[in-house]
């Protein structure tokens, strides 16, 4: 019989005001690789983003390293993953880019987390308003998740 096992991981920190650290690995039997990417909110914009590939297979991976600095000035949007796939991924490593777009989305969902915090902090906040105003503010979230629905 034959396994496959593939861990993802990601965990995000709130480095200031403005910028979130996010570090993501990818682990199977084949592939081991890291991306550690710095976020600034509200925009949602990649300031910083760094890899390392420690176990690899074919010889596109390595060059993928090479490909992440593309990411910065990279924003938030409804396509971001589909961008960071292209532009990081096929040139480079789609795993790299793979483990990229979800340094990014749990960034984002670290800043909402953050956000919320903040709102309950005078109190219990009404979630639906919550929600509609934080996307007011945030329009590029909009259609991110469904759970983003007021």
């Amino acid at each position: 019989m034959i396994f496959f096992n593939r861990m993802k991981h990601v965990v995000v920190q709130k480095r200031d005001d403005k910028t979130f650290l996010a570090h993501g690995v990818l682990e199977d039997h084949i592939y081991a690789m890291e991306v550690t990417v710095a976020v600034e909110v509200p925009e949602m914009t990649i300031v910083a983003v760094d890899g390392q590939i420690n176990r690899y297979t074919t010889h596109r991976c390595p060059p993928g390293v090479e490909t992440l600095p593309r990411a910065v000035g990279l924003t938030w949007s409804t396509d971001i993953t589909s961008r960071i796939k292209k532009e990081i991924g096929r040139p480079g490593c789609r795993h790299l880019a793979t483990i990229l777009a979800e340094c990014l989305e749990s960034v984002a969902w670290a800043a909402l987390a953050d956000a919320w915090e903040a709102a309950g902090a005078d109190g219990p906040a009404d979630k639906a308003g919550f929600i509609k105003d934080y996307l007011a503010a945030n329009p590029q979230l909009a259609g991110a998740c469904q759970a983003l629905r007021p």
